[in-house]
């Protein structure tokens, strides 16, 4: 892990990509085979659903509280609010900007679902504990200790998202840092994106050395640098995209 700092000293008020939680994530199973003990000591509650009809497999509903880690991105985290913000202002110029804002975010339908990932001790996870902190494991984020947060030395499991509401979301114990987060937003690509890690090694075997973090380049949005050991630095061009329209994002996790 490197020396770079990884948590924010404060969280900020908005909830965004990266930040660590108390909330509770789901795993549904076959009823027939028996449930799998990979993931039991999450289970904290069980649900049976019978099934209808001799074509629907019964199923089961595991649930548990545990940290968890949000890895929806920061625009998704606010794009419907985000919508209707603007359609707000389109539809009545007279509408302030903070009339607006009030508006939109009074609608408790909107954006009201984030993606989480459990955040698991390393002793726990089925995966080299070494390679899991040095990032080399496809599919697992380093965590590091937090002791002021009580986080362990830990992995956040990118294998077994949830999608989960909003308001489930308890207890914020830390917010990444922006390196951190470009780090996050690289092991994301890797495990969806690329799957499995052909491009991404395609791009190390290019320049010859591993690379270690990503980052976007500040007012301009086309652009992605890409960290390599040894402190070198690579700039890529991404595809043109829509334009996106922000506006201030305030809703984040309640507290117990």
């Amino acid at each position: 892990m490197s020396s770079d700092p990884f948590y924010l000293k404060k969280s900020p008020d908005e909830l965004q990509q990266g930040d660590i939680c108390f909330a509770p994530i789901i795993r549904l199973e076959a009823t027939s085979p028996p449930s799998s003990s990979i993931w039991k000591f999450l289970d904290q509650a069980s649900f049976s659903f019978i099934r209808e009809s001799e074509y629907e497999p019964a199923v089961d509903a595991r649930i548990g509280y545990t940290a968890v880690m949000v890895i929806s991105h920061d625009c998704q985290l606010d794009k419907e609010t985000n919508a209707r913000y603007h359609k707000l202002r389109k539809e009545d110029s007279r509408l302030s900007m903070k009339e607006a804002i009030k508006l939109a975010e009074a609608d408790p339908e909107l954006d009201r679902f984030v993606t989480v990932v459990p955040i698991v001790s390393i002793s726990q996870l089925r995966a080299d504990g070494d390679q899991i902190k040095s990032g080399d494991i496809l599919g697992y984020f380093p965590v590091p200790e937090l002791k002021s947060a009580g986080i362990l030395e830990s992995g956040a499991d990118l294998n077994f998202p949830s999608m989960i509401d909003r308001n489930l979301l308890v207890d914020r114990a830390a917010s990444l840092s922006d390196i951190a987060r470009g780090r996050l937003r690289l092991a994301l690509a890797r495990f969806y994106a690329f799957r499995t890690p052909e491009i991404g090694l395609e791009i190390e075997a290019a320049v010859g050395k591993r690379i270690t973090g990503l980052r976007r380049v500040p007012n301009s949005p086309l652009e992605i640098i890409l960290e390599v050991q040894g402190g070198d630095e690579f700039r890529l061009i991404l595809q043109p995209e829509n334009p996106k329209k922000s506006r201030p994002a305030v809703r984040g996790p309640s507290k117990r």
